[in-house]
């Protein structure tokens, strides 16, 4: 069954349809029931849902994916879709249940 993110977790994100970072990003998450949610989001909320939900190292691999996407086919010059299978990448989805954990610091001041 498929929901609208607002009724469901964000779950396990299993794939992204990218083209572009002027373009929304189309993604398919797994929620703990087994339910799939699919989302269309901008491509700055993608970014700051990975930096806030996702684990660092796991995010980063991700979002190394993307450098390898083709934008524009070289035969017609039009935009071209790029569907990232995150299972595929990351050997299974990546959670977005929980906050990322963030490494503090005690700063100091300098004399």
């Amino acid at each position: 069954m498929v929901h609208s993110p607002s009724l469901s977790p964000l779950g396990s994100l299993l794939s992204i349809a990218y083209a572009g970072t002027d373009m929304s990003i189309h993604v398919v998450c797994k929620s703990a029931t087994g339910d799939l949610v699919k989302w269309a989001l901008d491509y700055p909320v993608f970014q700051r849902l990975l930096r806030e939900r996702a684990d660092r190292s796991r995010a980063i691999a991700l979002l190394s994916a993307f450098r390898d996407c083709t934008l524009t086919d070289p035969d017609s010059g039009l935009r071209r879709w790029n569907l990232l299978d995150v299972v595929g990448i990351l050997g299974q989805g990546l959670s977005l249940d929980a906050p990322a954990s963030t490494a503090s610091h005690h700063l100091q001041t300098a004399a």
